[in-house]
């Protein structure tokens, strides 16, 4: 069985088993628009589950302009030039905070492994509804009245697998849309961020973090 069809069956059945590697690691060009505003960059990430965790560099250039860590415990995000740390516990309202979508771990790793994963579930929220056509799943709708969504398209063929090309998460007035340049299992799960960069860092609040990244919206 194929993992698009895998996937497929997934979607029809509660409590089936997980699909995909353990670890993938990818590349990707972020576009974010958000109320006029507009920013990019290039990610490069490593998603995994079993243990959830993700690790993403956001470049400028050959430049790091950001370092984002999240379990399914906390979110940290280290701005390297500023040697500053925004820390929250994780959760759609801490996504939400730092980078306007309101998203949790589960759909993050949806979007980022290509959509195989675990159907994503964010504790103590409602089931996501699937939208499936042409035997793959195309999208999620997130539960909520903020219509949060996120779509893939420009799909390929990797051997017997299925992968997206993009990948979009929005909510009304806000969009990010990341085109994947490699998308590939990795060999670990990925490291978190290390205690002696954290124990220097200075605090920083998501509102000064969304105007470090360039995501605040223009007034």
């Amino acid at each position: 069985m194929s993992l698009s069809t895998l996937l497929l069956v997934l979607a029809m059945q509660a409590g089936a088993p997980q699909v995909g590697p353990t670890t993938v690691v990818g590349t990707a060009k972020l576009k974010w628009t958000a109320e006029g505003r507009q920013a990019s960059a290039q990610l490069v990430f490593s998603a995994a589950r079993n243990p959830s965790r993700l690790r993403l560099e956001v470049l400028q250039g050959s430049q790091l302009q950001a370092l984002v860590w999240c379990d399914r415990e906390d979110l940290r995000v280290y701005l390297p030039q500023r040697r500053a740390m925004y820390s929250a516990e994780a959760g759609r309202e801490a996504f939400e905070a730092a980078f306007g979508l309101p998203f949790c771990l589960d759909e993050l790793l949806f979007a980022l492994r290509g959509g195989y994963h675990d159907l994503p579930r964010c504790a103590g929220g409602d089931e996501p509804t699937l939208k499936i056509r042409g035997g793959k799943v195309v999208g999620v709708d997130l539960p909520g009245s903020d219509r949060a969504q996120l779509r893939f398209s420009r799909f390929g063929h990797e051997g017997d697998h299925r992968k997206p090309g993009r990948v979009q998460l929005r909510r009304p007035g806000v969009l990010a849309v990341l085109t994947f340049g490699t998308l590939r299992e990795g060999s670990s799960p990925p490291p978190p961020i290390q205690m002696e960069v954290r124990r220097s860092s200075r605090p920083i609040d998501a509102a000064g973090l969304r105007a470090q990244l360039g995501l605040e919206p223009r007034r």
